[in-house]
Protein backbone atom coordinates (compact mmCIF):
# COMPACT_ATOMS: atom_id res chain seq x y z
CA UNK A 1 0.00 0.00 0.00
CA UNK A 2 3.09 2.55 0.37
CA UNK A 3 4.02 1.70 -2.39
CA UNK A 4 0.86 2.71 -4.51
CA UNK A 5 0.38 6.06 -2.08
CA UNK A 6 4.21 7.14 -2.80
CA UNK A 7 4.01 6.30 -6.36
CA UNK A 8 0.58 8.53 -6.41
CA UNK A 9 2.00 11.59 -4.50
CA UNK A 10 4.87 11.54 -6.92
CA UNK A 11 2.87 11.47 -9.87
CA UNK A 12 0.74 14.14 -8.46
CA UNK A 13 3.49 16.22 -7.27
CA UNK A 14 4.63 15.58 -10.90
CA UNK A 15 1.14 17.08 -12.59
CA UNK A 16 0.98 19.72 -10.64
CA UNK A 17 4.86 20.81 -11.63
CA UNK A 18 3.95 20.38 -15.27
CA UNK A 19 1.10 22.50 -14.77
CA UNK A 20 2.89 25.48 -13.16
CA UNK A 21 4.95 25.31 -15.64
CA UNK A 22 2.70 25.13 -18.52
CA UNK A 23 0.93 28.04 -17.49
CA UNK A 24 4.24 30.31 -16.34
CA UNK A 25 5.47 29.45 -20.42
CA UNK A 26 1.62 30.63 -21.92
CA UNK A 27 2.63 33.48 -19.77
CA UNK A 28 5.55 34.19 -21.45
CA UNK A 29 4.04 34.39 -24.79
CA UNK A 30 2.55 37.88 -24.06
CA UNK A 31 5.31 40.33 -24.45
CA UNK A 32 5.38 43.21 -22.16
CA UNK A 33 4.12 46.39 -23.61
CA UNK A 34 6.27 49.65 -23.47
CA UNK A 35 4.65 50.79 -21.09
CA UNK A 36 5.73 48.17 -18.72
CA UNK A 37 9.24 48.25 -19.78
CA UNK A 38 9.74 51.81 -19.58
CA UNK A 39 11.43 53.53 -16.87
CA UNK A 40 9.55 53.85 -13.34
CA UNK A 41 8.16 57.05 -13.03
CA UNK A 42 8.13 57.07 -9.47
CA UNK A 43 11.81 56.51 -9.18
CA UNK A 44 12.24 60.06 -10.48
CA UNK A 45 9.92 61.29 -7.47
CA UNK A 46 11.98 59.37 -4.99
CA UNK A 47 15.12 61.22 -5.79
CA UNK A 48 13.68 64.79 -6.01
CA UNK A 49 11.84 64.28 -2.28
CA UNK A 50 15.05 62.72 -0.79
CA UNK A 51 16.05 66.47 -1.21
CA UNK A 52 14.76 68.17 1.94
CA UNK A 53 17.86 70.77 2.62
CA UNK A 54 18.95 73.28 0.13
CA UNK A 55 22.59 71.94 -0.59
CA UNK A 56 21.98 68.10 -0.07
CA UNK A 57 24.35 66.36 -2.67
CA UNK A 58 22.39 64.37 -4.98
CA UNK A 59 25.05 63.51 -7.06
CA UNK A 60 26.85 61.78 -4.33
CA UNK A 61 27.90 58.35 -5.30
CA UNK A 62 26.20 55.10 -4.44
CA UNK A 63 26.93 52.30 -2.18
CA UNK A 64 29.13 49.50 -3.57
CA UNK A 65 26.90 47.30 -1.37
CA UNK A 66 23.37 48.88 -2.83
CA UNK A 67 24.53 48.02 -5.88
CA UNK A 68 25.34 44.67 -5.15
CA UNK A 69 22.16 44.43 -3.14
CA UNK A 70 20.39 45.37 -5.72
CA UNK A 71 22.11 43.03 -8.54
CA UNK A 72 21.50 40.12 -6.24
CA UNK A 73 17.49 40.90 -5.63
CA UNK A 74 17.32 41.02 -9.44
CA UNK A 75 18.69 37.76 -9.84
CA UNK A 76 16.83 35.84 -7.54
CA UNK A 77 13.21 37.92 -8.93
CA UNK A 78 14.66 36.59 -12.78
CA UNK A 79 15.46 32.92 -10.76
CA UNK A 80 12.17 32.59 -9.36
CA UNK A 81 10.79 32.48 -12.96
CA UNK A 82 9.92 29.26 -13.76
CA UNK A 83 9.92 30.52 -17.53
CA UNK A 84 13.47 31.44 -17.40
CA UNK A 85 16.80 30.09 -17.30
CA UNK A 86 18.45 32.84 -15.17
CA UNK A 87 21.30 30.72 -15.10
CA UNK A 88 22.29 31.93 -17.84
CA UNK A 89 21.88 36.06 -17.60
CA UNK A 90 24.22 38.10 -15.71
CA UNK A 91 23.11 40.95 -13.48
CA UNK A 92 24.83 44.24 -12.53
CA UNK A 93 23.91 47.54 -11.43
CA UNK A 94 24.91 50.98 -11.04
CA UNK A 95 23.13 53.93 -9.64
CA UNK A 96 19.90 51.89 -9.79
CA UNK A 97 20.75 51.19 -13.15
CA UNK A 98 20.44 47.02 -13.99
CA UNK A 99 22.02 45.43 -17.15
CA UNK A 100 21.45 42.46 -18.24
CA UNK A 101 23.42 39.72 -20.23
CA UNK A 102 23.59 36.56 -20.93
CA UNK A 103 21.71 34.30 -23.43
CA UNK A 104 18.35 32.55 -24.06
CA UNK A 105 16.58 31.31 -26.82
CA UNK A 106 13.90 33.47 -27.68
CA UNK A 107 13.10 37.66 -27.36
CA UNK A 108 10.20 36.56 -25.38
CA UNK A 109 12.56 35.25 -22.94
CA UNK A 110 14.85 38.43 -22.99
CA UNK A 111 11.97 40.95 -22.48
CA UNK A 112 10.45 38.63 -19.97
CA UNK A 113 14.06 38.97 -18.12
CA UNK A 114 13.85 42.87 -18.29
CA UNK A 115 10.13 42.77 -17.32
CA UNK A 116 11.34 41.58 -14.29
CA UNK A 117 14.31 43.21 -13.30
CA UNK A 118 12.24 46.07 -13.98
CA UNK A 119 10.01 45.40 -11.60
CA UNK A 120 12.15 44.84 -9.00
CA UNK A 121 12.32 47.79 -5.98
CA UNK A 122 15.46 50.49 -6.61
CA UNK A 123 15.55 49.72 -10.06
CA UNK A 124 15.23 52.88 -12.00
CA UNK A 125 15.83 51.28 -15.86
CA UNK A 126 17.01 48.12 -17.40
CA UNK A 127 19.73 47.46 -19.80
CA UNK A 128 19.03 44.57 -21.89
CA UNK A 129 21.52 43.19 -23.72
CA UNK A 130 20.84 39.24 -23.71
CA UNK A 131 22.00 37.94 -26.94
CA UNK A 132 19.16 35.34 -28.45
CA UNK A 133 20.62 32.44 -29.38
CA UNK A 134 18.87 28.74 -29.77
CA UNK A 135 19.62 25.84 -26.97
CA UNK A 136 20.44 28.25 -24.31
Amino acid sequence: MRVHSAQFIRGALCAALACTLGLGLAACERAPSSRELAPRADAAERVASSASAPGTNLAAAPSPVADKTLAVNVKAALMASAALNATTIEVSARDGVVTLSGTTNTSTRRDLAGYLALRVDGVVSVRNRIAIVANS
